[in-house]
């Protein structure tokens, strides 16, 4: 069990410095390409967490 949890850690730990390396590639480049990221991630991830999590949540 143990190592089960030392495992997942690890792998959300290399995911963190992926996304912190991507993110500082995307925003020291182009300030408009950063916008256009911000403003399209940000609705995706927003219809995702409102229709999947909250949604459901209510449908109970």
């Amino acid at each position: 069990m143990w190592l089960s949890i030392a495992e997942k850690i690890s792998q959300l730990l290399q995911s963190f410095y992926t996304f912190e390396k991507s993110t500082k590639e995307t925003v020291s480049g182009n300030p408009w390409l950063s916008i256009l990221i911000v403003v399209i991630l940000g609705s995706i991830i927003e219809e995702i967490i409102f229709r999947g999590i909250v949604f459901n949540a209510l449908e109970k």
